[in-house]
């Protein structure tokens, strides 16, 4: 079994350490090493080539923010996921524009950070709540009715029973990302299906 190759990247020590203790018991995951900031980090990628790195943001010497770009230009096959404890939107988008391949905290539970792990080996972005929401908030501009345009699209193809991964393809999204507009939609009209959000739309013309 070709195990998927992992540094951690943290300036605490004790929490990477932890992490790659909470892993041990994962056969198919080997921690390569530990580094304690960006440049570390880049030195050890001298001699070693893992599959994924996981790395805070606010680190010493280079952070997070600036270790991303340096790493998609060099290592353009290392996959990136952030483990950090800030969970701001504009910093989610942020690092996922840099080319970060998944975000989560530090909250996050050592079955999600395997499981983004093994969605990352395989994908381009592992999607979590985190990343959707982020991906949502004030992604588009909003019109007259308080809906984005993207939202619009995603309800005229919703309601004229267009499949998920239609819409998706469409509007350039995500399928899990189209769910969440379609729910956020349902939320801000109170509508509880396909109908009365038709209704709804056509009292307001949306379209």
């Amino acid at each position: 079994m070709k195990k998927i190759r992992i540094i951690l990247t943290d300036d605490h020590v004790l929490y990477s350490g932890g992490v790659k203790k909470a892993l041990a018991p994962y056969e198919n995951i080997e921690v390569l090493a530990e580094a304690v900031n960006g440049q570390d980090l880049l030195d050890k990628l001298e001699y070693l080539r893992p599959d994924i790195v996981i790395t805070g943001i606010q680190m010493p010497v280079m952070d997070g923010i600036q270790l991303v770009p340096i790493l998609k230009q060099r290592y353009p096959t290392i996959k990136i996921i952030m483990l950090t404890m800030i969970d701001d939107a504009s910093i989610i988008k942020k690092m996922i524009t840099l080319g970060a391949n998944a975000y989560l905290t530090k909250t996050s539970s050592i079955e999600m950070i395997y499981q983004a792990i093994i969605a990352c080996q395989t994908q381009w972005l592992y999607i979590n709540d985190n990343v959707v929401n982020a991906l949502l908030e004030n992604l588009y501009t909003q019109d007259k009715n308080g809906f984005a345009k993207k939202e619009l699209q995603v309800m005229e193809l919703f309601c004229s029973n267009a499949p998920i991964d239609t819409i998706a393809a469409i509007v350039d999204l995500s399928p899990r990302t189209v769910t969440a507009v379609i729910n956020k939609v349902f939320a801000k009209t109170n509508c509880t299906n396909t109908t009365e959000l038709a209704r709804f739309a056509k009292e307001r013309e949306l379209w």
